[in-house]
Order: C-alpha cells, then sequence, then structure tokens
C-alpha cells in the first residue's frame, strides 16, 4: 500500500545518504582509496542489513509468538519513544566519525581519545535523564500515544495494558544501543575494526530470537511484548559488553570517569523529583480527564527537571556546561 511504499522509499534514501556522506567523508580525508573502497561499500551494506535485521528481530518474533497480533501493538507504542532518543544520538555522533578517522590516521591519539570523551559526554548528558524519564513516567507516555488512559498489566489481554512495562524495560537500551552506535562509529570504522559490530550483531540476532522466544512463548506467556522486551534489552548489554572489551583501550575512561559520576549525581536528584512530583500531582490536580492529567504530569516534570538538571551540572561544574560557558565568556 502506500504508506509501506512510503517506509520503503524512505529508507532506501536514507541508506544510500547515510552511504554517500560516509564515502565522502573518508575520501576527503584520504583514508579510503580507490582500491578499499569496494570493501569499505562492500562492508557498509553488510553491516547495514545486519543492523536492520537485528532491529526487527524483535517485532518480528512477537508476531510470530502472539497469535491475535494485539502484543505487537503494545510493543510497537512502547519502542516509539526510544527510537526518538536512539536516532537523535545517532545522527549527533555521524558528525564526528570523519574527526575520529582523521586524529586516529594522524597517530593523534589525545585527541582522538578527547574527541571520544567529548562524543560520549553528550551522549550521556541525554541518554542517562531520557531513561530515567521514560521509566518514571511509563505509564503517562504510553497512555498518551495509545490513547488508552486505563492501562492494567494484571489483565490477560495484553495488548496496550503492557506498554508501559515495554518502555520501562526498553529504556536501558537508551544507554547501551547509542554508546554501542558511538564505538562502532568513532572507533571501529577509523581504526579498521568494524568486523567487531558486524560479529556483535550477527550473533545478537540469533541471540535475540533465542531469548525472545523463551521469555515472549514461556516465561510471560501471558504478556509476550514484556518478555520480548527484556530479551532485547538483555541482548543488547552483551553486544554493548563484548563492543567494550573489544575498544576498552579508547572507551574506558570515556565512559568511566569524574563527569559521569557528576551526571550520575545530576540524574539521581532529578529521579527523585520526578517521584516526588508524580506522588503529588493527584493531591494538587483534581478533576480533569485523565488525559489531560498525564500531559500536565509530562509538562511539568520535563520543565521542573530540566531547569533543575541543568543548574546541577552547572554548580557541579560538568563538562559539557561548563564548554558552553567558556565558549560564551571568550565570545565576550
Amino acid at each position: 500500500n502506500k504508506k509501506s511504499y512510503l517506509i520503503l522509499s524512505s529508507s532506501f534514501i536514507i541508506f544510500f545518504s547515510s552511504l554517500l556522506l560516509f564515502i565522502n567523508a573518508y575520501l576527503s580525508l584520504n583514508i579510503l582509496n580507490t582500491g578499499t573502497l569496494n570493501i569499505f561499500i562492500l562492508s557498509f551494506i553488510s553491516i547495514s542489513f545486519v543492523l536492520s535485521l537485528y532491529n526487527q528481530t524483535d517485532t518480528f518474533i512477537l508476531g510470530l509468538i502472539d497469535p491475535n497480533k494485539s502484543e505487537v501493538g503494545s510493543y510497537s507504542v512502547g519502542i516509539k519513544g526510544i527510537d526518538i532518543v536512539i536516532g537523535v544520538i545517532s545522527n549527533l555522533g555521524t558528525v564526528f566519525i570523519p574527526q575520529a578517522a582523521y586524529y586516529y590516521e594522524k597517530e593523534d591519539k589525545i585527541y582522538f581519545k578527547n574527541l571520544m570523551k567529548y562524543s560520549i559526554n553528550i551522549c550521556l548528558f541525554i541518554v542517562i535523564p531520557a531513561a530515567i524519564l521514560m521509566t518514571l513516567l511509563s505509564r503517562p507516555i504510553c497512555a498518551l500515544i495509545s490513547g488508552n488512559t486505563s492501562m492494567d498489566i494484571s489483565s490477560n489481554n495484553g495488548g496496550y495494558n503492557d506498554s508501559y512495562i515495554v518502555l520501562m524495560s526498553l529504556s536501558a537500551m537508551m544507554i547501551t544501543y547509542s554508546i554501542s552506535e558511538i564505538i562502532y562509529g568513532q572507533i571501529l570504522l577509523p581504526i579498521k575494526k568494524e568486523k567487531y559490530y558486524l560479529i556483535s550483531i550477527l550473533v545478537g540476532v540469533v541471540v535475540n530470537a533465542i531469548f525472545s522466544i523463551v521469555l515472549g512463548k514461556y516465561v510471560f506467556k501471558n504478556h509476550p511484548a514484556i518478555g520480548v522486551a527484556i530479551g532485547t534489552v538483555a541482548t543488547d548489554v552483551c553486544i554493548f559488553i563484548y563492543l567494550f572489551i573489544k575498544t576498552r583501550k579508547w572507551i574506558k575512561d570515556a565512559i568511566f570517569n569524574k563527569n559521569t559520576l557528576k551526571l550520575l549525581i545530576a540524574n539521581a536528584v532529578i529521579a527523585l523529583i520526578t517521584i516526588g512530583i508524580h506522588l503529588l500531582m493527584p493531591k494538587v490536580v483534581t478533576n480533569v480527564s485523565k488525559s489531560l492529567f498525564y500531559l500536565l504530569e509530562l509538562i511539568i516534570v520535563l520543565i521542573i527537571d530540566a531547569i533543575i538538571y541543568v543548574l546541577i551540572c552547572y554548580l557541579l561544574k560538568e563538562d559539557l556546561i561548563s564548554s558552553f560557558k567558556r565558549k560564551k565568556a571568550s565570545s565576550n
């Protein structure tokens, strides 16, 4: 149908645009020559194909084990918010790929590591609070997306009732998947070790299928979407661990440092604030529909949390906020 045609066309456009972007960036840095271009294109196509297969495994398995397909709708609602955040991080990460390749090719390892640290800093600055808020506000988010404001997981009917649990389960993927994408684009590609990413995703497809079938069909047989979500997250964590081990020389210091601790402190505070607002809202906001209540809760939480998050990062002299402050001071 027309919708499927548009989705397919968009996928092809994005794929070939990304391919041309990579080729242009690498040729401009003299990292690829015509002799290795075919190998690069073949590698890029292989990884893109396997990655697409990996990203669709969970939904495909869920469709097979759910006879009435109601759980697929629940899963799609839960994963929408996750896809948005991961898409943002992936696009931001693409910007740094040519720079990472340039510094590595010039054997400027200090700038290479600093760029990696800066990229991970941006990633964690966004994905940690996003994961926390997606987890704590999963019910209102899914209720507004699906239009089902009376979600009840105790029901055996499944469907949209499970979507907020699916979202809670998948939230951790925003962190693991985003960092894995950075490892691939900014470490494995420049050092020409992208085969590790291809291997991890290939194995991930098989492992994800096994986890999804076991958890979705047998462990959570009344709520297969939840089982598939847990299996998908477990697989993604395994892929992240594998890639971390393979690139620990470059990625370890970028993740485990004092600035990450500052981000964790700031996020712990906004988590407590979010819980407090959630408990206080029913006492303050009354006589409104559930849809309006959930919308107000999201707006209030996002505004208050954003202000406090940036303020705490400013007081703790978090690197990203401090860099903006220095740039502003130097421009004046």
